[in-house]
């Protein structure tokens, strides 16, 4: 019930023009059924749960191609299978949902069997370990991270994909791209400030941030595309892009940030910028003394990925034309970041 709570107090924090950011915490820091564990797994979900923006677009897709014949596919239940269960509700001739957590399979198992769901398969394992004598024509799944490829989606449905997908099968979402731009210091005020320091205890040092709320009017340039990941294409598991910012909005400039924009098709979209969402923007801060930057100087950039695993990795290359300086920043969608500064 607290982490239930405090999803729903996070949105109406958020309305309030509140800016909460936390850095990521190690996997392994604490064991698997640590109180502290069970009260962020559950956070997250309900902060799912709670996301009006999100959910408005997941229901119009279903409604939009879920037909009567419709044989459609899951990827990630989550606890309480609310996207199986929203689905169910447009009458699809049948649904099978994979959960790879255990814990979780077995609260939506609980889930389906209370409402008495009768066209709903629930099946825990991971998609690479997924078999089945029939092809699906629709799929549908909500394993992006606040940079898209982060929670492993390419990886996690390449093999449906090649085998146990329909020619014509429908994707919900169609696609997903993560926006990056430079961006001024970020610095937290008033009530901000207080709870987000009761909340992180940890300062706006070098590093990686989940920010929620994160004030747009920063953004010193227009955003580029990091990545666009459009499944009913192949994605490159190996990706590498190199781009120019020029300033637009002069200031004190120290990183960058970053956010997401999924596709449902049909101007359907939800924008984890514009929008109070569950996903963060990640701020990737590279100074500890930002740099003024005057309108149309330039940062140069580099970009390397790696997506082909749950892990994911991440090179970003930044060269300041201004002071000949240069910054690697290195991080994976499983551990904390590495920085090099020239």
């Amino acid at each position: 019930m607290a982490a239930r709570f405090f999803a729903f107090l996070l949105y109406k924090l958020m309305d309030w023009g509140l800016v909460l950011k936390r850095r990521p915490r190690e996997i392994q820091l604490y064991k698997k059924k640590h109180l502290f564990n069970s009260f962020v797994n559950n956070f997250a979900y309900w902060l799912m749960i709670y996301d009006q923006h999100r959910n408005q677009a997941f229901d119009k897709a279903f409604q939009e191609h879920i037909k009567s014949d419709t044989e459609a596919l899951e990827i990630g239940t989550g606890h309480q299978a609310f996207l199986t269960r929203m689905a169910a509700n447009h009458q699809p001739f049948s649904i099978t949902s994979i959960e790879e957590n255990k814990d979780a399979f077995l609260q939506s198992l609980k889930m389906i069997c209370k409402n008495n769901y009768n066209n709903i398969r629930l099946l825990n394992e991971h998609s690479t370990q997924f078999k089945s004598n029939k092809k699906f024509n629709l799929l549908f799944h909500e394993i992006i991270g606040s940079i898209a490829s982060s929670e492993g989606v390419v990886h996690s449905i390449r093999k449906i994909k090649q085998e146990y997908l329909a020619k014509d099968c429908v994707f919900i979402p169609q696609s997903v791209s993560t926006y990056f731009a430079p961006v001024s210091t970020l610095k937290l005020s008033g009530i901000s400030k207080v709870l987000d320091y009761l909340i992180s205890k940890n300062d706006l040092g070098i590093g990686y941030h989940r920010v929620y709320n994160f004030p747009s009017h920063l953004k010193m340039a227009k955003e580029q595309i990091f990545e666009n990941l459009d499944f009913d294409k192949d994605i490159d598991d190996i990706q590498k892009d190199k781009l120019r910012f020029i300033i637009e909005k002069a200031g004190w400039w120290d990183g960058f940030i970053f956010f997401i924009d999924i596709n449902f098709g049909n101007n359907n979209s939800v924008n984890s910028l514009n929008q109070h969402t569950n996903w963060s923007v990640p701020y990737i801060k590279l100074l500890d003394e930002p740099i003024y930057m005057e309108k149309d100087e330039i940062l140069d950039i580099v970009i390397f990925k790696d997506l082909s695993s749950l892990n994911v990795y991440y090179d970003l290359q930044v060269n300041i034309e201004k002071v000949n300086k240069n910054i690697r920043f290195q991080w994976a969608s499983t551990s904390r970041w590495a920085i090099d500064i020239e």
